[in-house]
Order: C-alpha cells, then sequence, then structure tokens
C-alpha cells in the first residue's frame, strides 16, 4: 500500500512514522477485541502486521498462512466461501508479483502498475480478513486459570 508513496518520498521520515499509525491502531483494537482467544489473537495480529507493513515481500504471507490450520476449526466460512476467498487472494498475489516482475525483473517503468495492484491486493487482505474475523467463534484459551480447552476434555 505504501509503495508508491516510499518511492516519491524515499528520504521523508513522516512517510515512515505515518506507516506505523495504522498498525497501532489495529494492535490496540484486536488486543483488545480479542484478547480471551489468544490463538485467534495472535494470528490476526500477525496478519495486520503483514498486511499493513510498510514493505511486502510474498515470503512474509507465510507467517500468517501457517496459522490458519489453527483458527479455522473455529470458523463458521464454508468451504466454498474459503475456496473463493483463496482464488480471489492469489489471483490479487499474482498480479501484484506479474507488475512487480515488470519493474523489477524487466526494468519497465511500472510503478504506478505496482503501486496499483499492490492496492488492490491489500484491499483484497483486507476483505479476507474482515471475513475471517466475522466468521470466528472465538474460543477462550483459558478458563478459571485453566487452559479451556483441556478443561472440557476433563469434562
Amino acid at each position: 500500500m505504501y509503495f508508491y508513496l516510499l518511492y516519491l518520498f524515499p528520504d521523508a521520515s513522516w512517510v515512515g512514522l505515518i506507516t506505523f499509525v495504522p498498525q497501532l491502531a489495529l494492535l490496540a483494537v484486536f488486543t483488545r477485541r480479542f484478547h480471551a482467544d489468544i490463538v485467534f489473537c495472535v494470528s490476526m495480529l500477525t496478519v495486520m502486521f503483514v498486511v499493513f507493513n510498510k514493505v511486502s515481500t510474498v515470503q512474509y504471507f507465510v507467517w500468517y498462512m501457517c496459522l490458519l490450520p489453527a483458527i479455522l476449526p473455529q470458523s463458521r466460512l464454508s468451504r466454498g466461501a474459503l475456496a473463493a476467498m483463496f482464488g480471489t487472494w492469489f489471483a490479487s498475489m499474482g498480479a501484484w508479483l506479474g507488475a512487480a516482475g515488470l519493474l523489477e525483473l524487466r526494468g519497465h517503468d511500472a510503478f504506478a502498475t505496482v503501486w496499483a495492484a499492490g492496492l488492490a491486493f491489500f484491499a483484497v487482505n483486507i476483505v479476507c480478513m474482515v471475513r475471517v474475523i466475522g466468521a470466528h467463534e472465538l474460543a477462550p484459551t483459558f478458563e478459571g486459570g485453566a487452559l479451556a480447552k483441556i478443561r472440557n476434555l476433563e469434562e
């Protein structure tokens, strides 16, 4: 999302500072809202950090993709909805990588294209994050000082 802004103003310290404002705000919101479900909270904080990071590379997405198996069992998303989300996500990432390849590998003047594809990819990530949050059934990690899942197994 910040690619073109960083390109246009490489020496402006204010650019670096404003990139942290959304992260800081969402850190507070997510922590407050999801703190009882630690696994989900950490997962959403990781997604938020990667999506709103001022530098984005493909390997960053591994950071949150590996957390999906831990949160999907508490999700009300259907397999079809998940497939559509993954398909849209991969398509938007492909467009972003294609534009970046024109710039980085072929040397084309594709700065605006990379930025537009990056904005689309950012929007898709936000929509996916909102859908995952909306479909998640919070599962408290601790109840009465004990791990909730262990307590539920004992009962």
